[in-house]
């Protein structure tokens, strides 16, 4: 018997989370994938660390929701934000809760971290689910050895990633970005390896255009590119951390 972790970090196109609050019953993320060894293993329990509202303070988000399991991505989960699409599917495995009430036992403003399963209920303990396919020429991860699977994210809860972080000044591109700080400290929003995106149309860059990768966030007001920016600088483009939610699942084989 052994153990292992997998880490998924879906996206959430910036636009999408600039747009509105999410609502129970939205569409947290779309299909992502992941893959594990091949041979079948259980999911005893899952971990999700959720980035803040993009404010001042900030704001958690200690959110109930549901993780949707699936063989494959064929049938559409719907946009982000809005309904899910409504098809019948003979793919999906399982699912896993998160409850506001309980699943979130401390609160960390800057990352938010919960635990499957409701710790106050004996009716709801933590996931049990097997992953493993019936016919192995299906799913074949990356690698051989490793199959594929698929998990989507239901919101149960007002999720709120709307930002107010904004560039300060128009200049070319650069690896250093300057925001305006409107009450924010970068530092409790940003890590090395996020990945920037714009989240509204200013100038010539459209919403949901490339910035960059955080190499460094070196001040309140100051961040690092690991290259020069994709687009110029424009003052007032909010730019927004595309995966502002990491899944940790955890496996028994």
């Amino acid at each position: 018997m052994g153990y292992f972790n997998v880490t998924v970090t879906p996206t959430i196109p910036a636009s999408t989370q600039q747009a509105a609050t999410f609502t129970a019953g939205d569409v947290l993320f779309d299909w992502a994938s992941f893959e594990i060894p091949k041979g079948g293993a259980r999911l005893i329990g899952a971990t999700m660390m959720i980035r803040p509202k993009g404010n001042g303070g900030p704001s958690p988000n200690e959110k109930g929701s549901y993780l949707v399991f699936a063989t494959n991505d064929t049938q559409p989960a719907g946009t982000p934000n809005g309904a899910p699409t409504n098809r019948p599917s003979n793919d999906l495995i399982g699912l896993v809760e998160f409850d506001d009430a309980t699943s979130f036992a401390l609160t960390l403003r800057s990352t938010s971290i919960a635990s499957s399963g409701r710790a106050a209920s004996d009716n709801a303990p933590h996931p049990s689910i097997v992953f493993a396919r019936e016919d192995g020429s299906e799913g074949q991860g990356s690698s051989v050895g490793y199959d594929k699977f698929y998990v989507r994210g239901v919101a149960n809860g007002a999720f709120d990633f709307i930002s107010i972080n904004t560039i300060q000044t128009t200049e070319a591109a650069s690896a250093t970005i300057h925001c305006d700080g409107s009450g924010m400290d970068l530092r409790e929003h940003f890590l090395p390896g996020d990945i920037l995106h714009t989240a509204t149309t200013v100038g010539a860059a459209d919403a949901d255009s490339l910035i960059g990768t955080v190499l460094s966030v070196d001040s309140a007001t100051n961040i690092t590119l690991t290259d020069t920016a994709a687009v110029t600088h424009v003052d007032g483009t909010i730019i927004m951390n595309i995966n502002p939610i990491r899944i940790v699942l955890h496996f028994e084989n």
